[in-house]
C-alpha cells in the first residue's frame, strides 16, 4: 500500500495521521492524493482543504468503481475513509454511510441524462447560419440595387451551411461522448485513472496522475494523436466538397 500526492510518492505505510498530514498539503484544485493496493485497487481524494473533497474507488477484483455521494467531503472524513481502505477493512464505505456512495455506472449513466441533447449544437449551428442566408437569399434583389442570388448560388449556400453544421454535430459528439470513452478504455489498459486536466495550461487534456512517467508521456501523446483525428480529419470531407463546388 502506498499513499501518493500528485503522483509523488509520500509513504508505503500510510496510517490516518499521515493520511490528515497530506491532505491538509492539497490547495489546489487539481491537487489528488491517491492511496494505491497493488496490483491495481485505489482510491483517490481530489480537491482542496477549504472547499471539500470528492472520493473515487476502484477495486479491480470487482471490476467495480465507486465515487462519493454527495461530492464534497471534509478531510477528517476522507481520512478516515482512506485510512479503513488501507487496512483492508471490508466496512471502509460505512465510514460515510454505504447509501452516500454511487457506482461509477450509475454515476456516468445520470451525467448523460443530464447532459446536452446529442446533435443540439449543430441544430443550433444550423438555425443561426441558415436562417439568415435563407432571409438574404429570398430579399436579394427586392433591397436598394442588391443582385438576386441564383438557384445554383442558393443551393451552393445551404449545403455549405448543412455541412458546417454537420461537422459542429460531429465536434460535439467527439468532444462529449468519444473522447471520454475512449479515455475510460485507456485508462484501463493502462490500469490506471485517465481524466482531462483541470490546470489553465493544458485545460480538458488527459492526464493520468497517478500513472508511471512513462504512462504520463504515452497518455499525452495518444490523447493528442486521437484530438487531431477526431477534428482535423472530418474535417477533410466537408472542405473537398465545398472546394469542388466553389470552384465549379
Amino acid at each position: 500500500m502506498r499513499l501518493e500526492l500528485n503522483g509523488k510518492i509520500i509513504s508505503e505505510h500510510p496510517d490516518e495521521v499521515v493520511i490528515a498530514s497530506a491532505l491538509q498539503q492539497m490547495a489546489n484544485k487539481g491537487d489528488v492524493l491517491a492511496l494505491r493496493r497493488p496490483p491495481a485497487d485505489f482510491i483517490q481524494a481530489q480537491g482542496t482543504t477549504s472547499q471539500g473533497f470528492t472520493l473515487n474507488v476502484y477495486e479491480d477484483a470487482e471490476g467495480i468503481s465507486f465515487a462519493s455521494h454527495p461530492r464534497r467531503l471534509d478531510g477528517s472524513t476522507v481520512a478516515g475513509v482512506m485510512a479503513r481502505f488501507a487496512e483492508g477493512s471490508g466496512d471502509w464505505r460505512s465510514e460515510i454511510g454505504s447509501t452516500k456512495w454511487q457506482s461509477g455506472d450509475k454515476q456516468q449513466e445520470k451525467a448523460q441524462r443530464v447532459g446536452n441533447i446529442p446533435g443540439v449544437i449543430g441544430l443550433i449551428a444550423l438555425a443561426v447560419f441558415g436562417i439568415p442566408f435563407v432571409a438574404w437569399a429570398t430579399l436579394a434583389g427586392t433591397i436598394g440595387g442588391s443582385t438576386p442570388l441564383t438557384w445554383g448560388d442558393t443551393w451552393k449556400g445551404l449545403v455549405a451551411i448543412v455541412l458546417l453544421s454537420a461537422y459542429v454535430s460531429w465536434i460535439e459528439l467527439f468532444f462529449q461522448t468519444i473522447r471520454p470513452s475512449l479515455a475510460e478504455r485507456l485508462g484501463k489498459r493502462l490500469r490506471t485513472e485517465v481524466q482531462g486536466s483541470t490546470e489553465a495550461y493544458d485545460m480538458g487534456m488527459w492526464v493520468a496522475p497517478d500513472g508511471t512517467p512513462m504512462n504520463r508521456v504515452l497518455v499525452f501523446f495518444i490523447d493528442v494523436g486521437i484530438t487531431i483525428a477526431g477534428v482535423a480529419v472530418p474535417l477533410a470531407l466537408p472542405a473537398v466538397v465545398l472546394f469542388v463546388l466553389f470552384n465549379k
